[in-house]
């Protein structure tokens, strides 16, 4: 198992025609309908993420029905890095070299232009946690990929979005007191406090947010 949340876990498997490791998300139908999301909902957004091909986002490979309808689950790549959060912590204070930032930051944006421009979707809870370290097929140098796409949505221009979904210490300001009409400034607002901490090596979650004195 590589980790569990509130609707599952999510497991590694290895693909049969190709015998490339693959991160396999297990969803219980049954914790999501208590949740307020039926199965239809969940194949409807798994279909729209299958519209991400981009080398910065994890991208689902399949999705298919298990044990007569009970999981859902949803074939992803997998990241044998682990997520930005241990890289920035196994780092220590000090931050990333900048040139490493530098690079990153490019690769965070031309994934989010990918979702925001070409699939308009919104991801509404980037942070470090939900950004994973693998290495690049071709080149074999370390990138960043976009995961954890549980909360995305597809969005139009005056769209009305959900309020108070995401973290809120990465949420922008408008959708942090309650605005329902955020968009991808939302998740640009998030890239700056990653950034920060990139550059720091200290996370916001530890940064006094009222002077003190």
């Amino acid at each position: 198992s590589l980790g569990s949340g509130a609707f599952g876990e999510v497991v590694l498997m290895r693909g049969k025609v190709d015998s490339q490791l693959y991160a396999v998300k297990l969803i219980s139908t049954k914790r999501a309908k208590q949740n307020g999301i039926a199965k239809e909902k969940m194949m409807r957004e798994a279909k729209s993420m299958q519209r991400l091909t981009h080398r910065n986002i994890i991208m689902l490979r399949n999705q298919c029905q298990r044990k007569k309808g009970k999981f859902y689950c949803l074939v992803m790549d997998y990241a044998d890095k682990g997520t930005l959060q241990k890289y920035i912590s196994d780092r220590g204070q000090g931050g990333i070299p900048t040139a490493q930032v530098r690079t990153w930051l490019s690769q965070l944006c031309a994934g989010l232009h990918h979702m925001h421009r070409e699939c308009r979707m919104l991801h509404r809870d980037l942070k470090p946690h939900t950004l994973l370290v693998s290495p690049d097929r071709v080149s074999g140098a370390l990138i960043i990929r976009i995961s954890d796409l549980g909360l995305a949505s597809m969005y139009k221009s005056k769209m009305s979005m959900s309020k108070g979904v995401g973290t809120h210490l990465y949420m922008s300001p408008e959708k942090a007191r309650g605005d329902t009409h955020y968009d991808e400034k939302d998740d640009m607002w998030a890239v700056g406090c990653i950034l920060y901490e990139l550059i720091t090596g200290v996370f916001i979650s530890d940064v006094p947010l009222i002077p003190q004195g």
